[in-house]
């Protein structure tokens, strides 16, 4: 009995020494560090109107770019662009007859504003057994807590519509990105069968330049692609800012963007530089399961605590973070450590 009050002592104190934090913090993964960008620096929205296409370009492969928070940077020795992303939550759901699109949003609605997430409809899997929609859901507003999380997947789970749901939470990454041409420091680049076009619109322009045939190494050589390209180097020294605005000039006016991509080196690459991301079970996991033993104990409470104390030597993963956040608020306090005793207990 001693024991049992010094540890509910320790659960106490352990509660009032943390705070809620949300569901895009380390209550669930590490943001983007900052160094990342090192060597870049920050163009202004709206300052520089060649630049706002880039702001407000499309959907990417895992969110709309134009959503709040996009960000671009440009290094003093390259042209390429480093577009910057806030986090994102990305649900993938396996839909029958009792859940829709139209429930989704439903109950997402009392938890994110509308115009802060997009469900994405993939199609029916007939292979299963029900004849289940594939439908995704991305989340842009990652203020979202770990228990409105919890409560919306429980609501939408409670349909008995849903045979899968599995939420990958991206932290904000960075893309480096470019056209399909190349920008170095000192040249323009264009495709070798592009050489009179671009040769025509800088005479027009009245700009006067030097030109070559680039290095084969310094292009992906593929059978039956170009390989080479024409380097177009100003006779006036242009900054990085002014390279950019005048590629992409040519770039849309001479219709380059019509091209068929296909006939091309793949001068289009996009890496991700930056960015984490977590697969995370919010579907059948076990409530204040902290060690992801698929049990609730007593070892639990104590994974939590010993995580508040020390995180270093004490790690917990995203799953189970995610597992253990108990009390309603964001965050791992003494409070989750509590509730675990109490479900270990059968009071709950």
């Amino acid at each position: 009995m001693k024991k049992a009050k010094r540890f509910i002592s320790a659960v106490m104190c352990a509660a009032l020494m943390t705070s809620a934090v949300p569901f895009s913090s380390d209550a669930v993964f590490s943001l983007l560090p900052e160094n990342k960008l090192e060597g870049y620096f920050k163009l202004e929205k709206g300052r520089y109107e060649f630049l706002e296409e880039y702001y407000t370009e499309g959907i990417t492969w895992d969110a709309p770019s134009h959503m709040n928070g996009i960000e671009l940077y440009m290094s003093d020795n390259t042209a390429w662009l480093i577009r910057k992303k806030p986090g994102t939550i990305q649900m993938r759901f396996l839909l029958g007859d009792n859940c829709n699109n139209d429930i989704i949003s439903e109950k997402l609605s009392r938890y994110v504003s509308v115009e802060d997430y997009m469900i994405w409809s993939e199609g029916r899997e007939t292979a299963l057994p029900e004849n289940y929609a594939i439908t995704s859901l991305f989340i842009f507003d990652t203020s979202i807590t770990i228990a409105d999380m919890k409560s919306f997947c429980k609501e939408l789970t409670a349909t008995g519509g849903v045979a899968e749901i599995i939420a990958t939470v991206h932290a904000d990454s960075i893309d480096e990105w470019r056209r399909e041409g190349l920008i170095k420091s000192d040249l323009l680049a264009f495709y070798l069968n592009e050489e009179d076009i671009v040769s025509d619109y800088l005479t027009e322009k009245g700009i006067g330049f030097k030109k070559k045939e680039l290095n084969k190494v310094l292009i992906n050589e593929k059978p039956d692609y170009y390989s080479t390209a024409i380097q177009f180097v100003p006779d006036e020294e242009m900054s990085q800012l002014e390279k950019v605005a005048l590629f992409n000039d040519i770039y849309i006016d001479c219709k380059l963007d019509e091209r068929d991509n296909k006939a091309y080196t793949g001068w289009e690459y996009l890496p991700i530089v930056g960015g984490h991301s977590v697969e995370l079970n919010v579907y059948d996991y076990a409530d204040g399961d902290a060690n992801c033993d698929d049990k609730v104990t007593v070892a639990d409470a104590v994974a939590v605590l010993q995580y508040i104390a020390n995180r270093e030597k004490y790690p917990m993963t995203a799953q189970a973070r995610f597992n253990a956040d108990m009390d309603g608020e964001d965050g791992l306090t003494g409070e989750d450590a509590i509730a675990i005793q109490k479900i270990d207990a059968g009071i709950v």
